[in-house]
């Protein structure tokens, strides 16, 4: 996600910066705790597990509540348990970013009640109480009103929601803001799609396995074509020119995660159209063993991927 990048070189245009004295403005001033080309680690990796937790909760909502009410999906301790765990981690590990943000921004670098209220009256404040708030609603929409299709739509609207953290918020917000919300709903349905096939029922069998292999291959690769398009045109946006890609901590870094983004995609490509015919037309039980483990390991990178 963009937020957790190194900050991109300044634009000679004028932008929307953050006003003076909000924490965002005061944020590269003096970082609490370790920080990587002055980007406060602890807040950031704290950040980036609550995206990471998010987007697999609402790519998991999302294949359950497309699933057959049939489907071996539905009504399974394991795949129940597992969405579970993903939904309540992330409203919990939002809140734990918005204390390690406090603390971070205090002038003290200490939690002072007077400071967090004065910053979360701040736009950016308000953003993360937001989505905060919006994931905790999808816990209660999951677990009490057993409703998928609502807790779905709490947790798509707190990734949303995260693309007015960060610098869309400052840079060109008209067209990165949206960019940033697109970019994060579709790698949650690549996550949350990797994790469907991971997760299996108790009562899971090769037919099934391969139905759900259909679908979340057709929506990975709307998903990649959406993320593609939408970094592309936030590098863009947060880069004075194109040539400072080679120059600058934040161009370095968006050339290292477009390094693992196409990895991920080639492998996926391998297995689309190698593996999967195979799976479609004979679904035996060794392609779909051998397409288990490599999704396990795609996931791996693609969490470490979204959520750096």
């Amino acid at each position: 996600a963009a937020d957790t990048t190194p900050a991109p070189p300044p634009v000679p245009a004028a932008v929307d910066e953050p006003a003076a004295g909000e924490p965002d403005a005061m944020m590269e001033d003096e970082a609490w705790g370790p920080s990587v080309y002055g980007a406060p680690l602890i807040p950031a990796l704290v950040r980036g597990a609550a995206l990471a937790a998010l987007m697999a909760a609402a790519g998991m909502l999302l294949l359950r509540a497309l699933a057959d009410p049939g489907a071996g999906q539905v009504g399974c301790p394991r795949v129940g348990g597992a969405t579970t765990r993903l939904v309540v981690a992330a409203p919990l590990l939002l809140a734990a970013h918005i204390v390690t943000w406090l603390i971070n921004t205090s002038p003290e670098h200490t939690l002072d009640t007077a400071w967090a209220g004065a910053a979360l009256g701040t736009t950016v404040g308000k953003v993360e109480l937001w989505r905060t708030g919006l994931a905790a609603l999808a816990v209660l929409a999951w677990r009490l009103a057993r409703r998928p299709w609502l807790a779905l739509a709490f947790a798509a609207g707190a990734l949303a929601v995260s693309g007015a953290v960060g610098h869309s918020a400052a840079i060109q917000p008209l067209i990165a803001i949206p960019a940033k919300s697109i970019h994060l709903l579709a790698s949650g349905v690549w996550a949350g799609g990797l994790a469907w096939l991971v997760v299996r029922p108790t009562k899971d069998n090769t037919p099934l396995f391969a139905r759900d292999v259909r679908r979340v291959s057709l929506f990975a690769l709307a998903a990649v074509v959406a993320v593609a398009v939408t970094g592309f045109v936030q590098t863009l946006l947060f880069l004075p020119s194109i040539g400072d890609i080679f120059t600058s901590s934040y161009g370095w870094f968006a050339i290292a995660k477009t390094v693992g983004f196409l990895v991920l995609v080639g492998f996926g490509a391998y297995h689309r159209q190698s593996v999967m015919p195979r799976i479609a037309n004979e679904a035996r039980d060794s392609d779909c063993a051998t397409l288990r483990g490599s999704v396990r390991r795609a996931r791996a990178g693609a969490s470490r991927s979204s959520s750096a």
